[in-house]
């Protein structure tokens, strides 16, 4: 579907819980994507809390991480916007075992030889798991891997075994440790089973701020009011004044006619009989459906680009389109099952996307760009290569979103954390335009509360919004005393040029179109009687809301559920202590992140 096409492979770069053991399987250990570092042989990139991260290692973690997303998307060559977040992505990775690793030698853990020994006998790895010579009438045979573990030529294996566990297990104890405390009531897992299974239907008219905007009108004189009151609000930590010229990324023609290229060639492999699924598996570049042949499911129309839904409807079942393209690149189209409208496709598609001589060539412009401007002044070299400067002030606050550009992969973290001189050059840093940006420092900016002229429009947008929603709650109101009048929220609706709605049964944790998620509104929905009637003040609007029916918890199925929610709660519970707890030794870390060493930024 279009949700799914439009899906962007993104990279989180916070510590996930349920990826806690993750890190027991880097390796720790040159070359950092091609990077240059000046001649200059670098070997330590960052510390944490004391703790060394090696460039060599860097650069394995980022060659692995890269490695995974080339064999995933079947991609040839990496756009360099995807490249920034996976290096940000190995270099967070590093970061966050260097803490953990702290931590143990902090609490004094550690593994001894006795427990490496029985975790060895007792506890066989995954890859002796899954060979089936190691079974015996179904069942696992632990003779067989006894001989497995006594044969000498095994040595090496077993020594890599070691090594493992003396990673791993540390880690597992910190975890143990950190989560021992945590118990499960039996009111907790009530309320869970309650959230989870409690279902509710309802009537509601609302009342939304919108509605109310266009009648609402303030004078200069309520708008600077509004100002005077708010004024802390505006506060603005410190900045960096600076200027930038971008440096436009974009496929060339040859990029395209690569893309055409390959997409004919792999139409040609279907022609000649490999099969289409396969096809899809080893060369689709859309992550979120090439393992799965290509299947994007059942769709209908207006579910898909204009083009996709043109050649969707054209073919029978078991057709296969030739190449067409749409946004999103080239595709091949198969519809594997029809009913009544909906079509059920899988694709193929490949991606226009800038090739490795195409970025070369910017890359190059960019280190041209440099160099002259350390014989010229920044203006005169923008002027000789044609770029627009662009003067902007970034606040600490603003984190990545950079004023008249947008999101800028990790540049609030190098400027604040970096001492700048003035006319430093700085970059190139990747935008989320995908474009290269270099900056021009030109001077601090001190903390300051932003004037009135500055920011009038979102004062007015503000404190109308504000003014509408006291005009939204006043008119639910009135609603709600003329439903006590004429017995009816569906009549009294209609007199306030209002639709009373149903709902169907939802649950704590569903969705409702056309009702924004908000505690009050699900709040008083399920602590009501049937028939009862209550308003709910939201930051969206007002809502007046009927119970029409509620399906209650029985009590045969609660105890039923009851035993694995508890083991669901403990792990929820956990996960979230751990969060809190390896956040918090996050934000303590003293990290020195010297990567632009190696010329990363």
């Amino acid at each position: 579907m279009m949700r799914e096409l439009r899906k962007r492979m993104t990279f989180f770069l916070w510590f996930a819980v349920s990826a806690f053991i993750l890190f027991i399987f880097l390796q720790w250990g040159m070359n950092v994507s091609g990077r240059k570092s000046g001649g200059r042989n670098i070997n330590v990139i960052a510390k944490v809390n004391g703790i060394s991260i090696k460039a060599q290692t860097y650069g394995e973690t980022l060659n692995k991480l890269l490695n995974n997303l080339r064999d995933s998307q079947n991609l040839t060559y990496i756009e360099p916007l995807t490249e920034r977040i996976i290096e940000e992505n190995a270099f967070e990775e590093l970061v966050q075992k260097a803490i953990l690793m702290n931590e143990i030698k902090e609490n004094n853990i550690y593994v001894t030889a006795n427990e490496v020994k029985e975790i060895i006998k007792n506890s066989p790895p995954k890859e002796i798991l899954e060979d089936s010579t190691m079974y015996t009438h179904g069942k696992f045979d632990f003779q067989k891997y006894l001989d497995v573990l006594l044969n000498p030529a095994n040595r090496y294996w077993l020594y890599e075994q070691e090594m493992r566990i003396r990673e791993e297990y540390p880690l597992r104890k910190l975890q143990l440790m950190f989560s021992s405390g945590i118990k499960v009531t039996q009111p907790e897992v009530l309320k869970f089973y309650q959230e989870e299974s409690l279902k509710v239907k309802v009537r509601y008219i609302s009342f939304r701020v919108e509605d109310y905007l266009d009648k609402i009108s303030l004078s200069e004189k309520e708008l600077k009011d509004y100002y005077a009151v708010h004024k802390e609000e505006y506060k603005v930590g410190e900045g960096i004044k600076l200027k930038s010229v971008s440096f436009e990324v974009k496929p060339s023609l040859i990029d395209k006619m690569e893309a055409k290229r390959e997409i004919d060639d792999i139409y040609n492999l279907y022609k000649v009989g490999i099969n289409f699924d396969t096809l899809a598996m080893n060369y689709s570049q859309d992550i979120n459906t090439n393992q799965g042949g290509g299947d994007l499911g059942f769709i209908k129309k207006g579910d898909v680009a204009p083009e996709m839904e043109k050649v969707t409807y054209s073919l029978k079942k078991d057709e296969v389109s030739e190449p067409f393209q749409t946004s999103f690149g080239w595709h091949i189209l198969k519809v594997t099952d029809i009913k009544g409208k909906e079509r059920k496709i899988s694709h193929i598609l490949i991606k226009i996307v800038p090739g490795y001589e195409t970025i070369s060539g910017i890359r190059e412009r960019v280190d041209n760009f440099k160099n002259q401007v350390k014989e010229k002044e920044f203006e005169e070299s923008a002027d000789s290569f044609k770029l627009e400067i662009k003067e902007l002030v970034l606040y600490k606050e603003n984190a990545d979103l950079v004023p008249e550009i947008g999101r800028v992969v990790n540049i609030s973290n190098f400027i604040f954390n970096k001492k700048m001189k003035k006319n430093d050059v700085i970059g190139p840093f990747v935008g989320y335009d995908s474009n290269f940006y270099l900056f021009l420092f030109e001077e601090d900016v001190e903390p300051r509360t932003t004037s009135f002229e500055e920011i009038k429009e979102s004062i007015e947008e503000k404190a109308k919004r504000e003014k509408a929603l006291e005009l939204a709650k006043e008119n639910a109101k009135r609603c709600f005393e003329e439903i006590k009048k004429v017995k009816s929220l569906s009549q009294a609706a209609t007199i306030f040029s209002k639709t009373a709605r149903n709902t169907n049964f939802f649950s704590m944790w569903d969705f409702i179109p056309e009702v924004p998620y908000s505690s009050e509104f699900y709040g008083l929905a399920f602590t009501m009687n049937e028939g009862e009637i209550g308003l709910a003040s939201t930051k969206k609007g007002t809502f007046i809301i009927e119970l029409l029916k509620r399906e209650d918890v029985e009590k045969e199925e609660f105890e039923k559920a009851s035993g694995p929610l508890i083991i669901d709660i403990f792990i929820r519970k956990r996960n979230a202590q751990l969060t809190y707890w390896f956040q918090k030794l996050r934000n303590d870390a003293k990290i020195n992140d010297d990567r632009n060493l190696i010329n990363i930024y």
